[in-house]
């Protein structure tokens, strides 16, 4: 029996399983054994490279949390009314919602809702803190992000 296929196994009697990240989705805390049809598609490479552009470059690397958001987007596009986005940071998905909805050719207004100081760390509990999450956001604002 080859290598491999001994530590597919040993690794399957732990509850574990290897997957090929060329072919699976993997990223940003999601894993997926599906393959991420929507990274291949133009519009939603479009509307993320907007968010990217919104942000000065920067790319935090959450397709899977734009690609929904993209959805849910589409999904509320479909009843009237205004939008709004709490937690702003450089707008990253708000650049990729207005890019991917045409914004320019509607008559609706999108709300965007920020501190615009960074996070209230006051606000985090002591197991946010203690999981780095002001230096995750200090980490943020100082890239321009």
């Amino acid at each position: 029996m080859p290598w491999k296929q001994l530590a597919q196994n040993g690794l399957a009697r732990l509850g574990y399983r290897l997957i090929n990240t060329r072919t699976h989705y993997s990223h940003d805390g999601l894993h997926s054994l599906h393959h991420p049809h929507f990274l291949s598609d133009p519009a939603f490479q479009a509307a993320y490279a907007r968010g990217v552009a919104a942000s000065h470059g920067h790319d935090p690397q959450t397709h899977w949390r734009v690609h929904v958001a993209l959805w849910a987007a589409r999904q509320a596009f479909a009843i009237p009314g205004d939008f709004v986005e709490c937690g702003v940071n450089a707008g990253f998905v708000s650049s990729a919602i207005l890019h991917a909805l045409d914004w320019n050719h509607t008559q609706r207004r999108f709300f965007l809702i920020d501190t615009f100081a960074g996070p209230a760390f006051s606000l985090y509990s002591p197991a946010e803190n203690a999981a780095g999450r002001p230096g995750l956001a200090h980490a943020s604002l100082a890239s321009g992000a």
